[in-house]
């Protein structure tokens, strides 16, 4: 259903696009060789390193995971370019990629030290929308949320 989407949605008159969430995985193969087939630019966009996860993967997580790593270096002249969340994954896409553009597109706010003696009138509510797994760091994300609730006793977590 997806492929034949994006047959309906290639505009001959314009530079097509198809940005590929996570794209080392086998899943995401088909979409890779189908849409260069079609004539689209193909963007990777990698949010996670699968290979530094220490959490329990399933037996075809692992294989899914080996099989892409050792695929992705020899993609390259499918794929047209990478957006990438962190410097980390950065580094680690220009070593397999050192041709391709590479972006990093960060996904959280700016560590900013905010300091006023004006109160904001906003109940203000924290949402966490990643994985509880090790690698993601939720620890300090529960150690800093503790430490904004001494300071500011009306925050709450959603759920």
């Amino acid at each position: 259903l997806v492929l034949f989407k994006l047959i309906l949605l290639k505009n001959k008159k314009e530079i097509n696009v198809l940005n590929v969430y996570s794209g080392r995985t086998l899943f995401n193969l088909n979409f890779i060789f189908f849409g260069k087939l079609m004539g689209y630019r193909v963007i990777i966009a990698a949010g996670e390193d699968q290979s530094k996860s220490t959490e329990n993967i399933t037996r075809i997580g692992k294989i899914d995971i080996l099989a892409s790593q050792l695929i992705l270096p020899h993609l390259g002249k499918l794929i047209d370019g990478f957006t990438v969340i962190s410097y980390s994954l950065m580094k680690k896409y220009k070593l397999l990629f050192n041709k391709h553009p590479i972006e990093i597109l960060p996904i959280c706010a700016a560590n900013i030290n905010f300091q006023s003696e004006e109160k904001i009138d906003i109940k203000l509510k924290c949402l966490y929308a990643g994985s509880f797994g090790q690698k993601d760091g939720i620890y300090y994300l529960i150690n800093a949320f503790e430490k904004v609730l001494l300071k500011y006793s009306d925050v709450t977590a959603s759920e």
